[in-house]
């Protein structure tokens, strides 16, 4: 069942926060937006854009109209002067906020809106009046409302979560109809998302997808936008180094919660690839909330830091979140490889890498589900299988399933494909493990190991005892977040 979000409950503007402060000129800006709308639904309608289907309520210029067909109009021009004058401010660089976005955009949500409520196109339409007093308080208002919301495969929650890590996650049912419930529910959000999301075509193979919501008040929409889609970033990348999902980014739509608005919505989409051989889903409830909130915040600032000096374990984490999008397994692998050395040996490698790794990973990740020997064990298979791919040494089925036999996790006795991505699999939960390491590591120890600086660690390693107190504190500040099976190598993935 398409779940339907009721429009006539939402209200104008904006909600507390941002100050409000009614223009004097309120009388003029309300008699020109009537005599515009007036003479435009009379011309949209001789021209037979009006009336609209319900199903496609929005007109959009290039397309359902041409411009000239609004913009040449005296109640235009009119319309746009009264608001140049009742808003002088907000419209003293032309070239950064048109008032033409603002008139347009009001013809736009005043038609969409009448359509949706079956009232008909007139300025006495309750529905009417509601555009017009949205757009008022939209530029009385000294903040911009903006709201973006991402669709995210792998993960499913049984209810809507109001709040996981300032998220609002609303879950999409595993039906055969849930892309038309994906548009009716980001319709709701963003009202114009519809259409974008329609054309997109995001070809949804995965049972588990949800809705990301995010909604706060910014200087600017365009201040607001970059914004909400790092904090999109941290958050899905701290889900992932949580619990080992293979989460993707499916699409983002950003915008405004009204009929009326000048700024969007727009559509971004992502390498998605759908149905995987090897996934692993995840279900999200409130209890993940601080953990996932913290990690989220370490992410954050992290890759804030990054811009400020080397930091490889930043690197460790963009080719970490680099694995879930690229296409070729062998990508993946060399993506992988650079991450794990990036977290575990830092900017000076020396010699002898493979070794150092091999044993660094051992000494930190190991736990009583994996211990030391399997971890160095299949480092070293990995690593060799990474030095055939970048030296272009002959690969063959044979050969990659000869190196398989030695990683427990490739289960053998599965069908190649599904051995190759069970070997990225591992090797992408080994990297998860040594960033989490690294981010904690890095914080409450007076000898750890900091994000920047010192990569020589084998002093310390050398200690028994500082070897495990690492390892207890990395995996011990986990468990304070309430992500202690992040500690641990995620859960048996689902072979498709």
């Amino acid at each position: 069942m398409l779940v339907s979000v009721a429009r006539t409950s939402r209200p104008p503007g904006r909600p507390s926060g941002g100050s409000v402060t009614q223009t004097p000129d309120r009388p003029r800006v309300v008699v020109a937006a009537r005599s515009f709308l007036e003479a435009a639904f009379r011309e949209l309608a001789s021209l037979h854009v009006l009336p609209r289907s319900r199903y496609e309520p929005w007109i959009r210029i290039g397309r359902n109209v041409g411009g000239s067909t609004v913009f040449n109009r005296q109640e235009f021009r009119d319309l746009d002067s009264a608001l140049r004058m009742a808003f002088p401010d907000r419209f003293a660089d032309d070239s950064i906020d048109p008032a033409q976005y603002f008139a347009f955009s009001l013809l736009q949500g005043s038609v969409a809106r009448a359509t949706e409520l079956g009232e008909p196109y007139d300025v006495d339409a309750p529905s009417v009046s509601q555009s017009i007093e949205e757009l008022l308080t939209i530029l009385e208002s000294s903040m911009d409302l903006v709201c973006g919301v991402r669709l995210v495969s792998h993960i499913h929650s049984d209810r809507v979560l109001e709040s996981l890590a300032s998220f609002r996650i609303v879950p999409i049912s595993k039906s055969t109809s849930a892309k038309l419930e994906i548009s009716e529910k980001l319709d709701g959000l963003i009202p114009g998302a519809r259409p974008l999301v329609e054309e997109a075509k995001p070809f949804l193979f995965t049972a588990s997808k949800a809705l990301v919501v995010s909604r706060g008040e910014y200087r600017d929409f365009f201040t607001g936008v970059p914004s909400i889609t790092e904090q999109f970033d941290a958050f899905v990348s701290a889900l992932r180094l949580a619990t080992g999902a293979t989460a993707q980014n499916v699409l983002q739509i950003s915008g405004q919660p009204y009929f009326v608005h000048p700024f969007g919505p727009y559509l971004e989409t992502y390498p998605y690839k759908g149905s995987l051989l090897v996934e692993r889903s995840i279900t999200l409830n409130s209890a993940l909330d601080a953990g996932i909130s913290g990690l989220a915040e370490r992410v954050a600032g992290l890759t804030a830091e990054a811009e400020g000096f080397n930091s490889t374990v930043a690197l460790a984490l963009r080719r970490f979140n680099r694995s879930y999008e690229t296409e070729a397994w062998q990508d993946r692998v060399v993506d992988l490889t650079i991450g794990f050395e990036a977290a575990l040996m830092g900017a000076k490698l020396g010699e002898e890498v493979t070794l150092r790794l091999r044993t660094r990973a051992a000494q930190l990740l190991a736990c009583e589900s994996d211990p030391p020997v399997h971890i160095y064990e299949d480092v070293g298979q990995i690593y060799g299988l990474r030095s055939d791919i970048v030296h272009g040494n002959p690969i063959t089925s044979h050969t990659l399933k000869d190196r398989f036999k030695r990683i427990a996790a490739c289960r053998e006795g599965s069908s190649l494909p599904v051995q190759i991505e069970l070997c990225v699999d591992r090797l992408r939960d080994l990297l998860r493990r040594a960033i989490l390491t690294r981010l904690f590591l890095a914080e409450g120890l007076a000898n750890g190991w900091p994000l920047s600086g010192r990569s020589d660690v084998e002093p310390q390693l050398l200690s028994d005892r500082t070897k495990q107190e690492w390892r207890e504190h990395w995996q011990g500040q986990l468990i304070s977040l309430g992500l202690e099976q992040a500690a641990i190598p995620a859960s048996a993935p689902t072979i498709r």
